[in-house]
């Protein structure tokens, strides 16, 4: 092996490491966002429940629409830093949505996952991959 040879791949070694710090640090921008945005979401949809006395039947639709937003703008949020590979960084910063999302449910509910549960993680991951798109796709106005 030359020397040129074993530059080479050190440098390619070097762009692989700061390519997935990258995604990365998107990937967590993306999670705090779409936390952010989904406490901010439930707190909107807890006020306008006690404001307009919305029954508890709507209760698990507000959290469902609130958690698929987040996971939505998570997603954007992400995929938005790097421009690049949308879809994938969209689901991979759904994970750790879905994960916070299961905690707190489980958390209520006794330690018992539901159906809804079960359908809600499904959405986010697909919302999440959505936004990503989006993301990526959106045009830059200049």
């Amino acid at each position: 092996m030359t020397s040129s040879t074993a530059k080479r791949k050190t440098k390619a070694s070097i762009n692989e490491n700061s390519e997935a710090k990258q995604y990365a640090i998107a990937i967590l921008k993306g999670f705090a966002f779409g936390t952010a945005s989904l406490f901010i979401l439930f707190s909107i949809c807890s006020f306008k429940m006690v404001r307009l006395d919305y029954t508890e039947k709507s209760v698990p639709i507000m959290a469902l629409v609130s958690a698929m937003l987040a996971a939505f703008l998570g997603g954007y949020g992400a995929a938005r830093c790097i421009r690049k590979k949308g879809l994938m960084i969209g689901v991979f910063t759904s994970i750790p949505l879905v994960i916070v999302i299961t905690s707190f449910v489980a958390i209520a509910n006794g330690g018992t996952i539901s159906s809804l549960t079960v359908t809600a993680i499904l959405l986010m991951i697909i919302m999440s991959g959505f936004g990503g798109v989006v993301s990526v796709n959106k045009k830059i106005k200049k």
